[in-house]
C-alpha cells in the first residue's frame, strides 16, 4: 500500500525499489552491469522487478510467501 501511494504521489517508485536491488546485489554478490540500480529502475520498472524475483527464486526463495 505505501509502495503504491508513493507511486502516486512522486511518481518515481524507482526511489525506494533500487534500495531492495542494491540489497539483493549485495547479498548474492551480482554484478552491477549492465546499468546502475537507479537506472535499471528509472528505466523498466517491470522489467527490474521481474529480474529480482527470478534471482530470488533461483536462490530457492518464494517471493510470493507473505511472512508475518
Amino acid at each position: 500500500m505505501m509502495y503504491g501511494c508513493i507511486g502516486f504521489l512522486v511518481a518515481l517508485p524507482c526511489l525506494i525499489s533500487c534500495g531492495y536491488r542494491t540489497r539483493l546485489r549485495a547479498k548474492y554478490n551480482l554484478p552491477k552491469v549492465p546499468a546502475p540500480d537507479w537506472l535499471t529502475h528509472f528505466l523498466c520498472e517491470c522489467c527490474a522487478l521481474c529480474q529480482e524475483y527470478r534471482e530470488l527464486r533461483n536462490h530457492g526463495l518464494d517471493p510470493a510467501l507473505v511472512v508475518d
